[in-house]
C-alpha cells in the first residue's frame, strides 16, 4: 500500500506550553482510521494525552511539552495482519487483513508477531512537514490487535 492510501487533512495543537522552538513536541498521527473514524481517533488521542501526563518524567516537565494531531485518513480501517509469522504458536494464524492505510502499518513486523510497524520513511517526512520543530513522531493504529513498536 501507499500513500495514495490515504490523505493527510490538517495539524492541530492539542497540548500548548510554549513556543515550539524551545519544547519538546510529540507529534501524533493516524493510521487506519477511515474518515467517519476520526472522532475515534480524537478520543484515543485525548486517551493518550491523559495517560502520559499522569505518568513518570512527563508528569512532572508537563511545562515543557507541546502535542500536536496530525489527521491522516486512509481508505480502509484496521492494520494488516499477515496469515503466518514467524514466532506464531504452533496452531495459531493472523487474520490476513491487508487494509490500505496511509503509512502502510502491520503487525509480523520483522517476523514477530507483536511487533507493530509502519513505513518509518513517510512518518517521519508527514511529521516533519506539519511540525517542523518536532522531537518524537508516533503514529497510532486502528486495531484492537496487541502489539506496537518503538
Amino acid at each position: 500500500m501507499t500513500t495514495a492510501d490515504g490523505t493527510v487533512l490538517d495539524t492541530t495543537q492539542v497540548v500548548s506550553s510554549g513556543s515550539p522552538n524551545n519544547r519538546w513536541n510529540l507529534v501524533l498521527m493516524s493510521d487506519g482510521y477511515r474518515s467517519t473514524e476520526l472522532a475515534q481517533y480524537h478520543q484515543h488521542v485525548r486517551d493518550f494525552i491523559g495517560a502520559l501526563r499522569a505518568t513518570p518524567p512527563f508528569d512532572t516537565h508537563w511545562g515543557a511539552i507541546n502535542i500536536y494531531r496530525v489527521d491522516v485518513t486512509s481508505t480502509d480501517s484496521g492494520t494488516d495482519d499477515p496469515v503466518n509469522c514467524a514466532d506464531d504458536p504452533p496452531g495459531t494464524t493472523g487474520s490476513g487483513a491487508s487494509p490500505r492505510t496511509y503509512f502502510d502499518s502491520t503487525v509480523c513486523g520483522f517476523g514477530t508477531r507483536r511487533l507493530l510497524t509502519v513505513n518509518t520513511a513517510t512518518a517521519q517526512t508527514v511529521a516533519l512537514a506539519e511540525v517542523p520543530q518536532y522531537t518524537r513522531a508516533m503514529v497510532m493504529v486502528n486495531t484492537t490487535l496487541y502489539g506496537g513498536s518503538g
